[in-house]
């Protein structure tokens, strides 16, 4: 079993692993939150008879963006000047500017994973709790808490959690997870919506049929000129736009190569026996 982020297509046989993050209610990563409340993941089902009455939104923000509006909100939070806070304004205008967002419609959010509750809340913080208590409370912890970037320094509100799709089935998911930054206070909600691929190894008797996964997307990348590649100056998008437009002609590359591959399926008796 092949351990994927939601990134990385997972597939109903992967085991999927989240990244979730809880600012406090400055939106700021200075301290972990008193709890987790709780995780969901819902299945998104859509109807093709009646009104699909729910809508959650997709949002896609542009990497380098992203990250760039991370650094400026972690100067805000360190220093709180007027110009530190102006810049991550202009930066957070830009990214909702230039996210891609995708509204999906559903007639019915089915829960497939709950984790935590009122009584026993997903993750705990072990220093609002007495010290005889503490190693129970770790114990009882359904998240991981990750508390070191990937360059060894200290960080807070980072959390990681696994999910098994054990009998689930392809499709559009999401997961919601709400926490309290605080003993007293409201609660925080955030959500994520991802999909699910089927993997049609485990349902068929011939799966070398199937073109390896991955092979044209190695392909675009390897034949694509270096000069290509790189960033020549702010608000060039040549590296995004084409590295895009090479995984959409890999992914046709892929179908038809699966049609052709598939063919021999069609006049053997026995392949889906």
């Amino acid at each position: 079993m092949a351990t994927k982020k939601i990134s990385e297509n997972p597939k109903v046989t992967d085991m999927v692993v989240f990244d979730l993050l809880r600012p406090d209610a400055d939106d700021c990563f200075l301290e972990n939150p008193y709890q987790v409340r709780n995780v969901t993941i819902y299945y998104v089902e859509r109807s093709f008879v009646s009104t699909n009455f729910g809508e959650v939104e997709n949002r896609v923000d542009p990497v380098d963006l992203a990250a760039e509006l991370e650094e400026a909100k972690a100067a805000a939070c360190d220093d709180p000047t007027a110009a530190n806070l102006a810049e991550v304004m202009r930066i957070q205008e830009e990214l909702d500017f230039q996210a891609s967002k995708e509204t999906s419609f559903y007639n019915e959010a089915i829960p497939v994973a709950v984790i935590g509750d009122e009584n026993y809340p997903a993750w705990l913080n072990p220093e609002d709790v007495p010290a005889e208590d503490q190693s129970q409370v770790e114990e009882d912890n359904r998240l991981i808490l990750i508390e070191e970037d990937e360059d060894g320094n200290t960080q807070y509100g980072h959390f990681q959690f696994e999910w098994e799709p054990i009998g689930q089935r392809e499709g559009t998911y999401v997961i919601c997870w709400t926490w309290y930054p605080l003993v007293a206070g409201d609660s925080l909600k955030a959500h994520q919506i991802f999909h699910l691929a089927g993997n049609t190894a485990t349902t068929t008797s011939i799966p070398t049929h199937f073109t390896k996964e991955g092979k044209y997307e190695t392909l675009q990348e390897r034949y694509l000129p270096e000069m290509f590649k790189n960033v020549l100056c702010e608000g060039d998008l040549t590296r995004k736009v084409l590295y895009e437009l090479n995984n959409s002609v890999a992914a046709g590359f892929t179908f038809v190569e699966d049609l052709a591959n598939q063919t021999i399926d069609l006049i053997d008796a026995n392949a889906f026996q």
